[in-house]
């Protein structure tokens, strides 16, 4: 097809043919010195014929007029691909002019035809070819199902089949590599296990059994002081390449035989069972503390503002496990003071249960008085004061020498009322073997004043005596 039409003017070059401008002058005649030439097509594609119906060739003369001419020739054969000009031919009175016409020569648009195609292949794939070697609708081969058995194949040797493909037609020749054997699960005795060829019915090498000791229902969860025990559990040696076990009596694994602590929390334990072992992983919990005591020897002598040492020992007691010991840390005590002297009674207090002991603040440890304040103070020492007076020794109205209770007196109508003493009372000083002491001792001697006061309920009672 021709494409879009474009005007185009070329100048021709005079080409004269027949001796010269002399010449015709000598003739007298007029001739054509040029032409030019107008064309509507300059834009072909290729195989068209140059377009002379719409060309206008026009001549130039001699004498300088100007006409339309016919009879001017163009070659006649199908325009190529990178045509880039034709030349355009006019002949009068013996002379012949051209002009070369300028075109544009597009190549033809290729239209794949894959309909009248066969199908190529090579071994793996088939195609439709176009003419041009353009390739359509390629793809892998697709074999039939239905194979020719060339050769036979076993369980151990290969062998050969050929196949088709279903699309193309194309068939080869394949070797089917042996497949092997197909082996079943284990097959087993008490003391072998082996397989059988599902395909071929070959029995595969027999090898004895690699068991381990395999025990379900073990209790991991203790409590201090509790022996490890398999009540409850199931054991059995167990193959696991063929599935095989044997049952395993629990009285004949070998336990570990100590009582579990808490330091055994977490810890990993071996059973044994003849020549074969299995681990386990316990948990130790402590157990609810039923009482609490303090072990004997901690230290109950304290100077008055001293620290408590750190050096003391609790002992945890349990219902049906034995006691255990820990460290008396001071965030466990309750009560302790050393700011005054005296005996003072403290708590150690843990998991709720508490266990109570005395120290003794300012006392001399050989002579069990206890030491009184500092210099120039005055002290009041009362029946009352038991860590200065002793009235173990003395018979008392009532109560015990360790038993406080308050005093009564009587008036003159012979009813009793509370007299204000609180404390101890003795029944008669002068009974023979009564005895009260009176145990203190201080640093500061010869700065010391002692005096004593007596009192009888018939109001007979001594004044204060100064010693």
């Amino acid at each position: 097809m021709k494409s879009a039409k474009k005007a185009a003017a070329f100048i021709l070059v005079l080409a004269l043919l027949c001796g010269g401008a002399a010449a015709f002058t000598a003739c007298g005649d007029v001739v054509p010195v040029s032409i030019t030439a107008e064309c509507s097509t300059a834009v072909y594609t290729e195989g068209e014929f140059f377009d002379r119906a719409g060309t206008t060739v026009t001549a130039e003369y001699s004498d300088g007029s100007f006409r339309t001419v016919a009879g001017w020739t163009v070659t006649e054969e199908p325009l190529v691909t990178g045509t880039e000009y034709v030349t355009v031919s006019y002949t009068e009175r013996g002379v012949t002019v051209t002009a070369n016409v300028d075109v544009t020569v597009n190549a033809v648009q290729h239209v794949h035809d894959f309909s009248s195609s066969s199908w190529e292949h090579d071994s793996e794939n088939h195609w439709k070819e176009c003419s041009c070697g353009e390739k359509s609708e390629t793809s892998a081969h697709e074999w039939s199902a239905k194979t020719e058995i060339i050769e036979e194949i076993d369980c151990n040797k290969a062998g050969s089949q050929r196949v088709t493909c279903e699309v193309c037609g194309y068939s080869e020749l394949q070797t089917v590599a042996a497949p092997g054997h197909d082996w079943s699960a284990y097959e087993y005795n008490d003391t072998q296990h082996w397989q059988i060829c599902r395909r071929c019915g070959a029995e595969g090498e027999k090898r004895s059994h690699s068991p381990e000791l395999v025990v379900s229902g073990l209790k991991t969860d203790y409590l201090d002081g509790e022996a490890v025990t398999a009540d409850g559990a199931s054991a059995q040696l167990y193959c696991d390449e063929c599935g095989f076990s044997s049952p395993v009596s629990t009285e004949d694994l070998v336990l570990p035989q100590e009582a579990l602590t808490l330091d055994d929390d977490s810890s990993t334990l071996t059973l044994t069972y003849g020549e074969y072992t299995y681990e386990f992983t316990v948990t130790v919990s402590e157990r609810e503390v039923q009482s609490v005591t303090v072990k004997d020897g901690i230290k109950t002598e304290y100077a008055i503002g001293e620290q408590y040492d750190g050096e003391g020992v609790l002992v945890l007691h349990y219902d049906g496990a034995p006691d255990r010991e820990i460290a008396l840390t001071e965030d466990m005590l309750r009560g302790f003071d050393t700011s005054v002297p005296g005996s003072v009674s403290v708590s150690a207090v843990y998991s709720g249960k508490i266990a109570q002991y005395t120290i003794y603040v300012g006392r001399d440890a050989d002579s069990g008085a206890f030491r009184l304040g500092e210099a120039g103070a005055v002290y009041k020492v009362q029946a009352e004061n038991d860590i200065y007076v002793d009235m173990s020794k003395a018979e008392l109205q009532q109560g015990t020498a360790t038993e406080k209770f308050e005093n009564l007196a009587k008036d003159s109508t012979g009813a009793t009322y509370p007299n204000g003493a609180e404390g101890y009372s003795t029944a008669n000083i002068s009974v023979a073997g009564n005895e009260i002491s009176i145990k203190f001792f201080s640093d500061y001697a010869g700065n010391l004043r002692l005096g004593m006061r007596s009192q009888s309920g018939s109001y007979n009672g001594l004044s204060d005596h100064i010693l």
